[in-house]
């Protein structure tokens, strides 16, 4: 027999339980993303092969045919993924904004990253901290 415990009832009731999932995954036809992803060809598929840290008959080695792009969806979550490195990509640019060109620092750079807005795979993404960054740009971050 399971016991009833209050608090358990009160924080369940009103509850629920919300799953973002890729704009690929339920837009097929017209997603950018998806659209970006189909378009790569052959090139791409070299430059990646060139690239793979795995060789051929090591764990998780995949060959890829040429029309990979074509004939492969994007992993689940992958979107969120491009987004969170192009994030940190482009807070690292704005943070050399704020130093002048010196060597950035983890504050700086969290700046940067927080300051960012872009048009990324999941949509338009921003972390709501443009004020911060404009304070900082006027008072420039000490590395």
């Amino acid at each position: 027999r399971i016991q009833s415990n209050e608090n358990i009832t009160k924080l369940l009731t009103g509850s629920a339980l919300i799953e973002y999932v890729d704009g690929f995954i339920v837009d097929k036809d017209t997603n950018p993303f998806l659209q970006t992803w189909r378009s790569q060809n052959s090139s791409m598929v070299d430059i990646i092969r060139k690239f793979n840290p795995l060789q051929e008959g090591m764990h998780g080695f995949v060959h890829a045919e040429d029309d990979y792009f074509q004939k492969n969806d994007p992993a689940p979550g992958v979107g969120f993924l491009y987004d969170a490195v192009m994030s940190i990509g482009i807070g690292a640019c704005l943070a050399r904004e704020l130093v002048d060109g010196n060597q950035i620092s983890g504050n700086s750079h969290l700046l940067g990253i927080l300051a960012s807005q872009f048009r990324g795979s999941t949509g338009f993404v921003e972390f709501g901290a443009s004020a911060l960054y404009r304070t900082a740009i006027g008072r420039k971050v000490t590395t």
